[in-house]
């Protein structure tokens, strides 16, 4: 994705999706002087990053799913489940980190860079994390 933005809000620039990895070289480089990221605590100390703001990670099932009539759910509740993957997920690597420290293992049955296709397939009785702000079919 690319394209140009200007405007009273913005100083004249290009916006890129890239993984976290290959963004911190670019950004050490010189090559962008700026990034908006979602995990700012992967950068260490080598690029300083400030919280613009927090959002909080929900569960996105089918109504019928067993996690619907549910108030919460654990890291460890989600062992096993299946799982629809959004290819280059912000949260990815957070969930990973998450789930390997309580033992928990996902059963991945879709992987798609698009999350309005995700949570189309959310329909079908999986599961999938996503940003609040993202508008899931369901929220848990």
């Amino acid at each position: 994705m690319e394209r140009e933005l200007g405007g009273p809000l913005f100083a004249r620039g290009r916006c890129h999706t890239h993984l976290t990895d290959r963004l911190s070289d670019r950004l050490l480089s010189g090559e962008f002087d700026a990034a908006m990221v979602s995990r700012p605590d992967c950068y260490g100390e080598r690029l300083n990053a400030d919280l613009l703001y927090a959002e909080r990670t929900m569960v996105a099932c089918a109504p019928d799913h067993p996690f619907a009539q549910r108030e919460s759910i654990t890291m460890a509740d989600m062992d096993e489940q299946t799982y629809l993957m959004r290819i280059n997920c912000e949260i990815r690597s957070l969930l990973a980190d998450r789930l390997r420290e309580v033992g928990a293992r996902l059963n991945v049955v879709c992987r798609s860079e698009h999350e309005d296709w995700i949570q189309s397939l959310v329909a079908g009785a999986s599961v999938h994390a996503s940003c609040r702000n993202s508008a899931p079919l369901c929220r848990v």
